[in-house]
């Protein structure tokens, strides 16, 4: 394929980027981020506005906009072939109220900026560190024009607490593109990684560091792809807090937590000798820059606010009180793998309380006021049962809502119909709308094609449904014959287990 490169402006954009879902980006989580740390969220039951610069695929907006119907979404992207993407499944899907544009960010900033709307949140997913300085600037004068007050930015980005150890490898990897550029993205990569496996074996200098081949071993399991994208950009650059937060001092917005509740509980993952050495110390900026470097931060998941409202205390419990708890995909076998983020301790989480929790969440959602109430949890203040819910919230295994939507059910099972059609041609989106708990549901192949076999295909008998799977999957993923016995167990057990749980969170609308 001949094209011009001068719009791509050192961005990796011969292949395209995942089409992942990020639950730190729903409107609902990221109000209870701001609710906990005591400040007055968006109201967000009449409507609103919501923008994600950079949307890459598109996804990840088509998701959110499936379980929000009462608001309007706009994603921004400079490559045309994430923007056709974007558009095909938001067509198929019938989503009415998200609307996508192929621009840079200078385009829009100076071209096409008042043909936006005001809005109440502007998302960026990683974007910060992949690009320039000169794009950073122009991210931040849209933020500052764009954003209402009162409104939310969440921006993530690699901090590179946790990422120096990865510089010298980036920088090896985009020098060796940067010699052979005619040979695409995803040869770049996979040459450019066996390139060093074969200077490991001097075992000399940087590429003797044990450290390098745990990271070897980690992007192996990686799509090339993603690699692609988090390595050859031009001006990759992980960042520390303070220059980002200098960056954002120019849009009139306020740091106020990161998205994810529990880095205010430090008492949860720094030992009593640490936790009295943040205490100390007097700048709320120097603490969260301490604490990146005492636990080697590698993915920061701020969120700011455009006039940050603080909530009277009563108020404040009384909103914490009514927050709800959506249960997740539950394991057939009930093993939790529960872990305190940041460290690689087990967390300190009694399995009956655990249990307990599944049990009462498996009727419906709850409010953490009415879990308060139930006598086996065992929880009196909101102080208690928040850093278990933040440890739980940590593993997956639930989430929180603010308030139950009535009228997302449709569009969400449009989205989950369109995920499990497209399965059986390529296996790249990975991921169901799950209305009950306002986020996605990560998905196997053989569960979307199961749900394709039973949605789309209106299959009943359960031997033409893993039939039905079976032949997808060769198509798919060439499998070997021999595999048809576990893919058929694999299919009883979404079946039997799976499907009754996706109907409990609105992800299909019947039962087997």
């Amino acid at each position: 394929m001949i094209s011009t490169t001068e719009w791509m402006d050192g961005y990796v954009s011969d292949v395209s980027y995942t089409a992942n879902f990020y639950h730190y980006q729903v409107p609902d989580f990221l109000n209870v981020c701001i609710l906990l740390k005591g400040f007055e969220p968006p109201d967000i039951k009449k409507g609103f506005n919501y923008l994600e610069l950079g949307s890459g695929m598109g996804f990840n907006l088509n998701l959110i906009s499936s379980l929000y119907p009462e608001g309007n979404f706009f994603g921004v992207d400079f490559n045309p072939e994430h923007i056709c993407f974007s558009e095909k499944i938001k067509n198929l899907a019938q989503l009415k109220n998200v609307h996508f544009f192929e621009l840079s960010f200078k385009e829009m900033l100076n071209e096409k900026l008042d043909e936006f709307p005001m809005f109440d949140y502007i998302a960026l997913h990683g974007v910060f560190s992949w690009i320039s300085h000169e794009n950073r600037i122009n991210l931040v004068k849209i933020i500052r024009q764009k954003l209402k007050p009162g409104g939310v930015c969440y921006i993530s980005y690699n901090d590179m607490c946790g990422w120096w150890r990865q510089v010298p490898l980036q920088k090896f990897l985009v020098d060796f593109s940067k010699m052979f550029p005619d040979i695409g993205s995803i040869s770049q990569i996979s040459i450019g990684l066996n390139l060093i496996k074969k200077m490991q074996k001097f075992k000399l200098g940087y590429f003797n560091m044990p450290f390098v081949n745990k990271l070897l071993k980690k992007h192996e399991a990686k799509a090339k792809e993603y690699l692609a994208h988090e390595y050859l950009n031009q001006d990759w650059k992980p960042l520390f807090f303070s220059e980002v937060l200098s960056y954002m001092s120019e849009s009139k917005t306020k740091y106020i937590t990161q998205a994810e509740p529990l880095w205010e509980m430090e008492k949860v993952y720094l030992n009593d000798e640490q936790l009295k050495f943040i205490q100390e110390q007097r700048s709320s900026v120097l603490k969260e820059i301490l604490k990146d470097y005492l636990i080697e931060m590698s993915f920061r998941k701020d969120i700011y606010i455009k006039g940050a409202t603080r909530i009277p205390v009563k108020k404040w419990k009384k909103e914490l009180g009514k927050i709800q708890i959506a249960l997740r995909i539950v394991p057939s076998e009930k093993k939790y793998k529960i872990e305190i983020p940041f460290s690689n301790k087990n967390a300190n989480i009694a399995p009956k309380t655990v249990d307990r929790l599944i049990e009462i969440l498996t009727e419906k959602n709850y409010s953490i006021g009415e879990l308060l109430k139930d006598p086996i949890l065992g929880f009196n203040q909101l102080n208690e049962i928040i850093p278990f819910l933040a440890l739980l919230h940590n593993a997956r295994l639930i989430d929180f809502v603010i308030y139950e939507a009535q009228n997302n059910r449709e569009s969400s099972i449009r989205l989950n119909k369109v995920v499990a059609k497209e399965s059986r041609y390529r296996n790249i989106i990975r991921f169901f709308s799950a209305p009950t708990s306002k986020s996605g549901i990560a998905v196997n192949l053989i569960e979307r094609l199961a749900y394709d076999a039973i949605v789309n295909k209106e299959i009943k008998d359960v031997e033409e449904i893993v039939s039905c799977v079976y032949n997808n999957l060769l198509e798919v993923t060439n499998i070997e014959k021999q595999k048809k016995e576990d893919i058929e167990k694999d299919v009883l057990n979404c079946i039997e287990n799976t499907v009754p749980q996706w109907t409990r969170m609105g992800i299909i609308e019947l039962n087997l």
